[in-house]
This record gives C-alpha cells, sequence and structure tokens, in this order.
C-alpha cells in the first residue's frame, strides 16, 4: 500500500510522480506501481482468510487500473496491467461486503474531519471568487473557470438527490457562503479504504475499456452503486443533522459511458482520496488548475517532502 501511495500521490516535480524507498534513488510512478504489484502478489500468496484475499484482489486491482490509465496498458511489471486489473477485480470485493477501512482513535483521529472537516475548516480563497475580492497576482488566473469543471456545491444545488451522498454544510463568511465536507462527523470514524462500491465502479469503468470483469454490464454495475449506496458513519448526525443511518437512493440510469463513470466515482467516493488520481487520468475529470502560472508548470502531485529531499543524498 505505501508503495501504492507513491506512485499515485507524490512526485518530484510537478508531472513527474514516484516516490524513494529508505533513501533510495528517485523511483518514477511506472516503476513505483511495479513494486506495488510484486508486493500484492506476495500479500496475496499469505492472505490468511478468503476475505483478505478478496481485499489484496480489489487493493491491486486499484492500483493496476492507476497504472495502465495513467501510463499505458504495458505499465512495468504488468503484461497487461487493463487485462490484470480485470482478472482481479472480477474476484475482488462485490456487493454487501464490508469495506476495507482505515481505523482511528482519539489518539490517532480522523484527519478529514480534524484537518479539513468539522474540526477545522481551511478555506483557501481562489483568484476572482468570493465576490472577486480576491485577485491572482499579475500574470492571469491559477484556477479555470470553476462553472466548465465539476463542482460539488452545483451538483448539490442542482440535483438534491445528491445531498445524501454529497454531505456538505454551508459556512457563512462575510463575502458569501461557501461549502466544507461533513461525512466524517467524529473523530473515530473510519475511513473506507477500499469497498465494494468502489470495486463496482472500477469494474464498470474496465468493461467501457473493453475489459471483461465478470457477467454484469457496466451499466449494471454503475447502478447497483447508486440503488444501494451509504456513508460510513456512526448513526444519527448530532452535529450536522444529516442522517447517516440512510442509505442513498438514487434512481437508475439508462446508459454509462467513461465520463458517467467518473462522475459517479466523483460523488460516490467523495472524500476518500481519489479524485487527486481521477484528475490526472480521467479526462471527464477536469484539472482545476491551469497548466502553468507566471512561467512555474502547476503540481499535479504532492511533492515529496523538503526533510526528504534535505536529507537523502540521492536527491
Amino acid at each position: 500500500m505505501a508503495r501504492y501511495y507513491y506512485a499515485t500521490y507524490t512526485g518530484l516535480n510537478p508531472r513527474e510522480g514516484g516516490g524513494v524507498l529508505d533513501q533510495s534513488e528517485f523511483i518514477p510512478s511506472p516503476q513505483m506501481y511495479d513494486r506495488a504489484r510484486q508486493k500484492f502478489n506476495d500479500a496475496l500468496g499469505i492472505a490468511p482468510t478468503p476475505r483478505d484475499e478478496k481485499i489484496v484482489r480489489s487493493l491491486h486491482a486499484r492500483s493496476a487500473l492507476y497504472a495502465a490509465t495513467q501510463f499505458g496498458s504495458n505499465t512495468a511489471g504488468y503484461d497487461d496491467a487493463l487485462q490484470r486489473a480485470a482478472e482481479l477485480a472480477e474476484s475482488g470485493l462485490k456487493a454487501g461486503d464490508d469495506p476495507f477501512n482505515a481505523q482511528y482513535s482519539v489518539q490517532s483521529p480522523n484527519e478529514w474531519r480534524q484537518q479539513a472537516g468539522l474540526a477545522r475548516f481551511q478555506i483557501v480563497a481562489m483568484d476572482n471568487q468570493l465576490n472577486r475580492d480576491v485577485v491572482a497576482p499579475a500574470g492571469g488566473n491559477t484556477h479555470k473557470d470553476l462553472s466548465t469543471i465539476r463542482s460539488i456545491p452545483e451538483v448539490i444545488a442542482n440535483n438534491s438527490a445528491e445531498e445524501a451522498r454529497l454531505p456538505v454544510i454551508s459556512i457563512p463568511l462575510e463575502s458569501g457562503s461557501e461549502f466544507g465536507q461533513v461525512k466524517y462527523e467524529v473523530e473515530t470514524t473510519p475511513i473506507p479504504y477500499i469497498s465494494w462500491e468502489e470495486m463496482n465502479l472500477i469494474r464498470a469503468e474496465l468493461e467501457l475499456r473493453g475489459e471483461d470483469t465478470g457477467s454484469e454490464s457496466a451499466l449494471d454495475l454503475v447502478n447497483k452503486v447508486r440503488a444501494d449506496g451509504t456513508l460510513p458513519g456512526t448513526g444519527v448526525g448530532s452535529e450536522t443533522g444529516l442522517n447517516r443511518d440512510a442509505p442513498f437512493d438514487l434512481s437508475a440510469l439508462s446508459s454509462v459511458d467513461l465520463e458517467t463513470v467518473a462522475r459517479e466515482r466523483d460523488r460516490t467516493l467523495f472524500g476518500q482520496g481519489q479524485r487527486l488520481p481521477d484528475q490526472r487520468r480521467l479526462d471527464a475529470v477536469d484539472w482545476h488548475l491551469v497548466d502553468s502560472f507566471q512561467g512555474q508548470t502547476t503540481w499535479q502531485y504532492l511533492p515529496i517532502t523538503s526533510q526528504e529531499r534535505d536529507n537523502n543524498p540521492n536527491l
């Protein structure tokens, strides 16, 4: 999982993903995905229960899908990453299976809540927003026009049925209201790390890319998620008033394509960390920053930390 994280989230340069292991030289994302592939295969060989096998196959399928859709179907050690992802996904988590969660306690709280939710909303003013009180420095806007990209507040404003799976609250400011996510209500709320809902959407995407993941069609896989989705939570929301015991039940779709799957991923997996890689690998989820600003390329990865850069002689 650590190698998957490095391959997916961190980078040495704005468009160069990857990481380091034990102060190694920089390992680019395709090679880091291959390191993850080897570890997932090792884990599958010693999985003690059928559920553990399902979890490993699900995690490996996601890693293979991300490798293929960002760097090509033949990535590092995969013979064909898309085909391998499909084989793994077919035997991954299925509808009704419990999610594999990142567990938290009071000593190790849910960081989505602590740093980007009810415990601490951090509001970053974008250029030309907040009643135009904030203006970018000379050289143009840093962000793209919000009306042209996917916007959670706009989704909710235009579709009340989405409120259940996109739990946000309005935060009043002097210059108007902004929105904050409240998906995780208390410090100990677990974060789904992989779930059957995500696996259905992964399988749907693979089906649309021409791979076989079983007997269900992409449309059936997506509609099953829409018909039976639930939020992680702890019962009735005391701080927000959200009823977290009530599943969302959205109307069935009549057709799906990759853009539809991208939209369903964006909403179903809201607040679970999948939007960053989806912005890079799915054309339907547009990147929110301009490509360059004042002559500098904007980042699409989280930079390798300054501590690692300072202490690692290979960087």
